[in-house]
């Protein structure tokens, strides 16, 4: 999915972005994509999604 949409990036709103993956890596990516695109509030999950859920913070699917 991150492929797809790089091109988007900037029309994002700006706003905290939670960036997870099963490895950790498509995240990083991800948090890095942002961040070079002036995103500010952009957090990589460490731990993915199991860690997460783990937690039973809330999880919005979309």
């Amino acid at each position: 999915m991150l492929g797809t949409h790089v091109d988007q990036i900037e029309e994002l709103p700006k706003k905290i972005y939670l960036m997870q993956c099963p490895s950790d890596a498509r995240s990083a990516v991800a948090d890095s994509l942002t961040q070079v695109n002036n995103f500010k509030n952009v957090l990589n999950v460490k731990g993915r999604y199991v860690a997460w859920a783990k937690e039973k913070f809330p999880i919005t699917k979309g």
